[in-house]
């Protein structure tokens, strides 16, 4: 056997164990996410990305898995070349689901009390409806300032 098509097998394997790993962890963050196993390990990382991200967990189990998906299609050449993916796409589905976070903590009641571990949006959508609040309010005192030294 030539060393190349050595090589080739090589890759694939590890791509086929990568997808595999992929996927596992994303079974494994959704049990745990779900209350349905725990750990050390499991319960420390679902209670990192709860408290960051809130009800994006799901978002990062999804990623996850849809990486595994792709890796393994990858593998058997079924799925194209990473640079023929639509990543501007990709992209704008970061964005929203980005700002999904910030809705769910408006919808959560943005409150962030003392001690709080998370919210609906996690750490990130009350940090992201904090700076809009903050920003807004600036523009909105610049705004009418304006309007009032005008009249």
């Amino acid at each position: 056997m030539p060393f190349y098509t050595f090589l080739l097998r090589a890759r694939n394997a590890l791509l086929n164990a990568l997808g595999v790993l992929l996927l596992a962890w994303a079974a494994v963050l959704l049990l745990g996410w779900a209350g349905l196993t725990h750990g050390a390990w499991v319960g420390g990382m679902v209670a990192f990305l709860r408290a960051g991200l809130g009800l994006g967990v799901a978002y990062v189990v999804l990623a996850l898995a849809l990486a595994g998906l792709y890796v393994l299609a990858r593998a058997s050449g079924k799925a194209s070349p990473p640079e023929a993916l639509p990543w501007g796409r990709i992209t704008v589905w970061e964005v929203a689901l980005l700002a999904s976070l910030g809705l769910a903590d408006l919808a959560g009641g943005h409150v962030l009390p003392k001690g709080a571990v998370t919210t609906p949006g996690g750490a990130v959508g009350w940090g992201l409806v904090e700076f809009l609040r903050l920003v807004s309010g600036r523009v909105g005192a610049a705004a009418s300032a304006g309007a009032r030294a005008r009249v």
